[in-house]
Parts: C-alpha cells; sequence; structure tokens
C-alpha cells in the first residue's frame, strides 16, 4: 500500500537538502495536473516552475526561508489557514479523536492536496484531500464503523477523507512506536511523526526498509521512485510553520 502526492511545496530546514533530480517523487505533478492550467511556454518537466504558477502566491526564496523569517513564515502560514479553514472543525475533531497534532494533519493536507476536496491521482486511485487510496479508505470506513463512527463512501467527502486519513495516519504511528503509554506521551512531538508519515507515503512494507528512496511498479507499467524522508519532512515542516501562526 503507498501513497499518492498530488500536491508538494519545498520547503528546506538548513540541514534538509533539497532534492530536484530523478529521485524526487513529485515530478509526478506532470501528470496529476491538466496541461490546460499551464502557460505553454514552461517546460513540461520543470513540476517545480509548473506548481508555483498554478498555486502558490509566493516566492521560492520567501519558501525557503519560512522556518527562519517570522514576517515569511506568517505569509504562508496565512494562505494556507486560509485554505484550511472549512475543514477547521473536521481537522480538530480527528486531532483530538486520534491523539494527533493538529498541524500534522494540516501539513499532509497541505502536501497531498493543497486543500482540494476534489484532488485525484493518475497513475493511482488515491483522491481527496489526504489522498487516500481505494483499499486503504474502505479498510479505514469499516474499521471506523465497528468502533462507532460512520463516515461516507466518498473519498472525496472532506469530512470522510480527513477521518480515514487520520486513522490511518493513528494507525502507521502505532505500527511504528507501538501502544506504549511513553510512546503515546510522544504523540505532540512532530518529529516523533516522521517514521509513521513515512508508512502513510509509502505503506508500512516500504517504509520499514531502511533505504529512503523506495521504487514503485504500478500496473500499467510505469516505474517511480518515492522519497519517503523527504516527503515526512515536508510534512512536518509545514507543520512547524502552521503552528508558528497558530
Amino acid at each position: 500500500m503507498w501513497r499518492m502526492a498530488v500536491l508538494f511545496i519545498s520547503i528546506i530546514a538548513l540541514n534538509f537538502p533539497l532534492e530536484v533530480s530523478g529521485h524526487d517523487p513529485w515530478k509526478r505533478l506532470q501528470e496529476v495536473f491538466s496541461s490546460e492550467n499551464v502557460p505553454k511556454e514552461l517546460n513540461r518537466e520543470n513540476s517545480w516552475v509548473r506548481l508555483r504558477v498554478i498555486y502558490l502566491p509566493f516566492t521560492e526564496k520567501e519558501e525557503i526561508s519560512g522556518l527562519t523569517k517570522r514576517a515569511t513564515d506568517f505569509k504562508m502560514a496565512a494562505y494556507f489557514h486560509q485554505k484550511l479553514d472549512s475543514y477547521k472543525n473536521i481537522i480538530l475533531e480527528c486531532a483530538r479523536h486520534f491523539n494527533i497534532p493538529v498541524s500534522i494533519i494540516q501539513g499532509v493536507i497541505i502536501v497531498e492536496s493543497g486543500g482540494d476536496s476534489y484532488a485525484r491521482a493518475k497513475i493511482s486511485s488515491a483522491k481527496g484531500l489526504m489522498q487516500t487510496i481505494d483499499s486503504t479508505f474502505q479498510e479505514a470506513r469499516e474499521a471506523l464503523k465497528n468502533s462507532g463512527i460512520k463516515i461516507k463512501n466518498n473519498p472525496f467527502d472532506p469530512w470522510s477523507s480527513i477521518y480515514a486519513g487520520s486513522w490511518y495516519l493513528d494507525q502507521m504511528y502505532r505500527r511504528v512506536h507501538g501502544n506504549r503509554s511513553l510512546a503515546n506521551k510522544g504523540r505532540q512531538n512532530l518529529w516523533n511523526w516522521k517514521k509513521p508519515l513515512e508508512y502513510y507515503y509509502v505503506g508500512p512494507q516500504n517504509g520499514k526498509k531502511r533505504k529512503d528512496i523506495i521504487v514503485i511498479y504500478y500496473s500499467d507499467g510505469t516505474r517511480r521512485k518515492l522519497n519517503k524522508s523527504l516527503y515526512a519532512k515536508k510534512v512536518i515542516n509545514w507543520a512547524k510553520i502552521l503552528e508558528k501562526m497558530g
């Protein structure tokens, strides 16, 4: 089981190198977004440029300084807080229910869909705000039903997507850290979510592998290299920026 990222933002802490080579999983943006939304003069191979033109109201330089300069991180956090505002109550409910930091759920939504509840991947079944694939969504729906929580059979429904994605995040945290009381006390530490986020992105079997780069083969013969560590760091970086604004 693996995850498909529909949207990514390149935010770099000083000790986090940026990867833009063939190991960069977010080059899949070319296959996710219609070329109708992108000026013809842009190079289709440059997903970083394509993404910025479509979505980002700030420069790459501002992105890089987002973790260290308050004026910059306030601008970016304000933009995404506005994007996520309509999902605020659902996010808070799921954060309380599963004991997940609000900012981690927000960070996953930003990286996975940019706050677009109708986001859909082209070469996997990933859908919705948290881009759960069909099998994961159904597994979450059944497990939630057994615990007394009913969600719609519709991954594009924000409430259902956030509940299913949060359930899966919680399951991945338990896989990594177990159910020990000490582990549960550490749930509010953002960095304790790094490994669970890697599992969320590439699935537990690939997540537990030592290598950061995971090669995924799709049913249509397509091969993709996914950098699970870079994905997790992107989510945590966004979580830190969002927490600064509160």
